[in-house]
């Protein structure tokens, strides 16, 4: 027995339903890149810090602790010279960005007029730059800067063993 379709698909309302599906795409991608970035600058400060207990790291990072917001994480940074002048506009930039896209009533888009003026902000902005590539190359410097600090920590805390073992056997 062969099936006959029950309805019809409008063409239009196909196409306006994948347009809002692409639009949505960007909110997806901003809320994936911020928040790894967020997670990334996390991982920078507690590089930064003495060993701490889980408790103290939830007392600290999570619910109203005082380092649980991306605001909070880029201030501190900020403060104890993590990251720098030329960086601490992008991450807040980046920050709202990521907030104009999680809080709106509408689908934004990287076009999205409403979104102008923080693209604006971002280093490297010009009137005619791609959004989308100005926010990648944002992210991309963002987390390369993280990324040195990260290593570098990684080096210190190294030499720090190698210096603590080889200070242990010349006391034996």
């Amino acid at each position: 027995m062969a099936r006959s379709p029950s309805r019809t698909i409008d063409p239009d309302m196909l196409v306006r339903l994948m347009h809002d599906f692409s639009q949505r795409a960007d909110t997806s991608y901003v809320m994936v890149a911020a928040t790894t970035l967020e997670r990334l600058l996390e991982q920078t400060l507690l590089g930064n810090m003495r060993k701490i207990s889980n408790t103290l790291f939830d007392d600290l990072f999570r619910g109203y602790g005082p380092l649980a917001s991306f605001g909070a994480k880029i201030d501190i940074a900020y403060a104890f010279r993590i990251i720098d002048d030329d960086l601490v506009g992008d991450f807040r930039t980046i920050k709202a960005i990521r907030n104009a896209f999680a809080h709106s009533d509408e689908v934004l888009h990287f076009k999205s007029e409403k979104l102008a003026s923080r693209f604006q902000r971002l280093t490297g902005w010009t009137k005619d730059c791609d959004e989308l590539k100005l926010f990648d190359a944002r992210i991309a410097a963002c987390t390369e800067a993280l990324n040195r600090l990260v290593d570098g920590q990684i080096l210190v805390r190294a030499l720090q063993a190698h210096t603590e073992r080889r200070t242990s056997r010349e006391k034996s």
